[in-house]
């Protein structure tokens, strides 16, 4: 006859064994789904092909992503990259590939550059190429006071754990155990188990958001938003967006009257780095609505706009690497809204003010990569920026703004309705001096 002690020791045993079953079990079911393509599980159509949750985690995946992937072409920078340049696209040339898209969305400029660093630290040796999408905004400071790029970097951050190289460029030891660590946590954690269900329910959904194995973001939460809400909708929610920050007293190119700062030190750091380790870089200024580059304007930060520009073209030129302008006036960034508000007819070349289609992506890329691709508009969206054609440049796109306003005066004083408090004249724009060499 069993004892009441010996039932107990054998229900503890049972316990036990039923609990490490469950993990087991919840383990072995994230990881074949794979949520956030961390493990690099097989993709099943219908299974786990589509990754919905994988862009709220993708600064933990991208490292690994791109680690497995082993790219020869990188294309970094935030969202818009991400949303608008294609690996898939018929202009890279056999010997550009395999590309991955590195964009990590709501990146600064360090988080940016550390990504690229980390991409050809676990690349393939020797012809390797990356293509930096830059950002107005993420150079604006949110600590101008403490913008002292003497002290770089700053402080180091979580996310750096998972890279292969510090930001000296120095091997990063205990990468091994902390992609053990990784693992692991994603393994047996409940949010990774809630996300590999909803994976799981998702894969019905043809406009499901997901992440391909290559980065790239085929921006398909947008298409439900457009088909739900309207494409006006999403443009009136980020012109208020845009203008919210750009009306900002505590935002500064550079900061107490500085002509340097964090980030263009980040920028400049990083192109130390990759010319070191033989790496062809080529900048790029990403593509805005015309409504984006109004509200620049009607804040009064077009100044800070062009300065901005100026130096990223002595930072291309001091390091010998091309800088493209293609946040510029041309037809397709003025491509107009529908004029019924709740229209449900889409643009065809931008998503909202500041996110391009990768239908504008591939004419960049067409200038970007020089090729003559197929079926393609032949028409430029963008120049190369030199030392001898950035002052005419500048002023041509000063001299579009100002036709933009007289010709679009009732979007003007839309944008302008949202910016608090009184908005700067568009027509006083002026062009900053250029900063001492």
């Amino acid at each position: 006859m069993d004892t009441p002690e010996l039932d107990f020791r054998r229900f503890v045993r049972l316990s036990l064994a039923t609990f490490v079953g469950v993990l087991l079990v919840a383990a072995s079911f994230n990881y074949f789904v794979d949520p956030y393509d961390l493990f690099g599980a097989p993709r099943v159509k219908g299974f786990n092909a589509l990754k919905p949750t994988a862009g709220k985690h993708i600064r933990l995946s991208k490292p690994f992503m791109v680690s497995r992937f082993s790219p020869r072409t990188v294309i970094g920078g935030n969202s818009r990259p991400e949303l608008g340049l294609d690996p898939l696209n018929a202009c890279w040339k056999q010997a550009d590939q395999p590309v991955f898209n590195m964009g990590i969305p709501g990146a600064d400029i360090f988080m940016q550059a550390r990504m690229l660093q980390h991409a050809m630290a676990v690349g393939p040796k020797g012809d390797k190429q990356i293509f930096w999408g830059l950002d107005f905004m993420d150079f604006l400071d949110r600590r101008p006071e403490q913008n002292d790029w003497t002290s770089w970097p700053r402080s180091t951050h979580d996310y750096e754990k998972s890279l292969a190289v510090t930001a000296s460029g120095q091997v990063n030891e205990k990468l091994p155990w902390n992609r053990f660590k990784k693992y692991a946590t994603t393994l047996f954690s409940i949010d990774a188990l809630n996300d590999s269900a909803y994976t799981l329910l998702s894969q019905g959904n043809a406009n499901a958001s997901t992440r391909r194995r290559d980065g790239f973001n085929p921006a398909r939460d947008y298409i439900d938003a457009v088909a739900l809400e309207g494409q006006n909708v999403l443009f009136r929610q980020k012109n208020r967006e845009l203008a919210k920050i750009f009306a900002r007293n505590d935002l500064s190119l550079f900061g107490n009257g500085r002509q340097w700062s964090h980030e263009f030190e980040t920028v400049r750091r990083t192109l130390e780095y990759l010319k070191k380790n033989d790496t062809k870089v080529t900048l790029f200024i990403n593509p805005y609505h015309a409504n984006y580059l109004a509200l620049i304007a009607l804040s009064g930060r077009w100044p800070e706009f062009e300065q901005w520009k100026y130096q990223l073209q002595r930072l291309a030129n001091e390091h010998g690497v091309d800088l493209w302008d293609f946040a510029v006036f041309n037809d397709y960034t003025q491509e107009s809204l529908p004029v019924e508000r709740n229209s449900k007819r889409t643009l065809y070349w931008f998503w909202e003010p500041a996110h391009y289609k990768a239908k504008y992506g591939d004419l960049m890329l067409r200038q970007l990569l020089g090729a003559s691709c197929p079926e393609q508009d032949s028409r430029t969206v963008g120049i190369r920026l030199t030392s001898g054609n950035i002052e005419s440049h500048l002023e041509h796109e000063r001299d579009a703004m100002a036709l933009y306003r007289k010709l679009q005066a009732e979007s003007i004083d839309r944008l302008e309705a949202y910016l608090p408090g009184k908005a700067a004249d568009a027509k006083s724009i002026r062009l900053l001096s250029p900063p001492p060499p």
